[in-house]
Order: structure tokens, then C-alpha cells, then sequence
């Protein structure tokens, strides 16, 4: 049985509830964030609520401030920063996407710097001098139903942030940011980041794409991928190949493996680094919590990776 690294906190938060699908992304989109700004590690640094933009002022500081529509247009977006993570790590989440049909607020760009977003306007979102773009469009709200959640996941020392999204009781997105354990020697700010969701259900909330991930080492934006090692074996697997797994085989018990972070880039090839209370295993065990839980089992599973959590109980038959 793997043994967590880290103390976890977990906050399950309930919103949407609003009158139409856009109207219930729009208010989750702003609890999440609120969440991240309170969780102690994230503060304002600038934002727009479509009429104007501040750098002292939170504008987000009510659901009806998030305005979607397209880059060109007046609308909503914000920067928030994080030390803890990542000196200066800034997150912009840019509303630069059409808030009724067919989207229903269900998009936005995640865009990450360590070099700061400068400028902005009421039409156009700040740029970074080193930025990367972190999702496909999606950020984990849903086009159908009302009802919303989210698990935030955080570790006691603020290195390590999760959050889980649900619509109507599916899930439909993953905010991934870590700081890495075991990190290459040379990498300055070891971490990094994945925002995933799509319109209906993610089922499957693990990195299998090598561009899914990215971090930014030497004034470079490097993707990532995640693999794990066999056990007695120098092959290398991709996250997503779990075929290799025959339950019968290990006497009932189902096999963790760590999961490292692979760089392919030429500016830093190789192991990376590994993530901290976050296992490869397979997606099928039942006997585990899944999010959102009840808070009562040290680990839970989420499509194939099994993630540290804040309960006291384990089941592992």
C-alpha cells in the first residue's frame, strides 16, 4: 500500500443552482476561483469585469462580473499569482469565449507565466512575455442541467492543488497544480500544471497526451507527459497503457506505481520528477472513495490515478 507523502485538506463545494446552464457555470467559475484566492497561497493582481480593469481591485468580486464573449469584444478575465507553488507563477482565465449557445460558459483560456501578464484591456486579455496556454478551451463547467460541484484538494504546506469538477453528477474537469517531488536538481521552480474538461463527462481524468502537461524551466515553455515505471523492469509505459494489469496475479491486491514527469524537450530531456501522493493503478477498483467522497478514505480514485486524501480509513481487499 503506498503511504501518503503529505497532510491533505478537502473542501467538497456545492453551487450552480442558477436558472440556466450558463448562469450555473458562471456562478461555479466564480466560487472556484474565490476558493483559490482564499486557500492562501493565491492573490489578485489585475482583472476585468467587461467595463473596466483594475490592478488594486478584485473585480471579480461578484458572479455577474464574469462576462464571456469573444477576444475583440468587451469581457471578463482575471490574474491571480502564487508563490508557494512556483515563484511567481501567475494564472490568467480569460472569458474570451461566447457565454449563451452553443457554449454556455462552459469555455475558457487558462494561460500560465513566470514572467507576469502585462497590459490588458476591457476587449483583450494581458499577455505574458513567457505564457502557455494550460487547457483545450474547456475549463470544467457543462452545456446541460444546473446542478455543480467541486472537490478542492489542497496539501497543508499549499505545494499541491486539486480540484475536481462535477455537472449534474459527472465529472467534467481537473485542475492539476503541483509542485514535484524528487525534482531535477537543476529545475529552479519545479511544478507543473493541467486544466481538463469538456462539455458532458471526462471520465477518464489522467495525463495520456504529451502536451497535456506544461511547466516553464530556463524562459521555456516545456510539455510534459506522465509515465510509470514497471516494477523489475527498465520499460517505460505510457500512463494510459494499463493493460499490463491482471488483479489475480497479486492475490486480490490491486499495484500502485508512482507517476513520473518526462520531459522529451531539448532544452531538458528526461525524468523530471515525480508527483507527490498521486499513483498510477487501475480504474476499475471500487473499493476506494471516488470524488466527490465522504471524506472518510486516506486515498481515492479518479478514472486511473489514485490521488492522497484527507479521510482516516483505507480499503484495499
Amino acid at each position: 500500500m503506498a503511504t501518503n507523502i503529505k497532510t491533505w485538506s478537502k473542501t467538497l463545494v456545492t453551487t450552480g443552482g442558477e436558472a440556466t446552464a450558463a448562469d450555473s457555470n458562471r456562478k461555479m467559475l466564480f466560487d472556484l476561483v474565490g476558493t483559490l484566492l482564499n486557500s492562501g497561497g493565491w492573490s489578485h493582481v489585475a482583472s476585468c469585469d467587461s467595463l473596466a480593469v483594475s490592478t488594486s481591485v478584485n473585480k471579480w468580486d461578484s458572479k455577474t462580473d464574469l462576462v464571456w464573449n469573444t477576444s475583440g469584444n468587451a469581457h471578463s478575465w482575471i490574474v491571480i499569482q502564487n508563490n508557494v507553488i512556483a515563484t511567481g507563477l501567475q494564472i490568467c482565465i480569460d472569458l474570451n469565449y461566447l457565454y449563451s449557445i452553443p457554449d454556455y460558459a462552459s469555455k475558457a483560456s487558462v494561460i500560465i507565466s513566470l514572467s507576469g501578464f502585462y497590459g490588458g484591456f476591457t476587449t483583450a486579455r494581458p499577455i505574458g512575455i513567457i505564457e502557455q496556454k494550460v487547457n483545450t478551451d474547456f475549463w470544467g463547467g457543462s452545456t446541460s442541467g444546473t446542478t455543480r460541484s467541486y472537490n478542492f484538494l489542497q496539501s497543508s504546506d499549499g505545494n499541491c492543488q486539486r480540484i475536481f469538477c462535477y455537472g449534474n453528477s459527472t465529472k467534467t474537469g481537473f485542475w492539476w497544480i503541483d509542485n514535484l517531488n524528487s525534482a531535477h536538481a537543476d529545475w529552479t521552480d519545479p511544478f507543473v500544471i493541467k486544466v481538463a474538461g469538456t462539455n458532458t463527462t471526462y471520465a477518464v481524468l489522467c495525463p495520456t497526451n504529451a502536451a497535456s502537461f506544461y511547466t516553464i524551466i530556463d524562459n521555456f515553455v516545456v510539455p510534459v507527459t506522465c509515465g510509470f515505471l514497471m516494477l523489475g523492469s527498465s520499460t517505460q509505459y505510457n500512463i494510459g497503457s494499463y493493460s499490463v494489469f491482471n488483479t489475480g496475479d497479486y492475490s486480490g491486491n490491486y499495484i500502485k506505481f508512482p507517476i513520473y514527469v518526462l520531459s522529451f524537450s531539448n532544452t531538458r530531456p528526461g525524468i523530471l520528477g515525480t508527483f507527490f501522493d498521486a499513483w498510477f493503478t487501475q480504474d476499475s477498483l471500487v473499493d476506494l472513495d471516488y470524488f466527490p467522497d465522504t471524506g472518510t478514505k486516506i486515498q481515492v480514485i479518479l478514472g486511473n490515478v489514485a490521488f492522497g486524501n484527507d479521510g482516516t480509513t483505507f480499503s484495499w481487499t
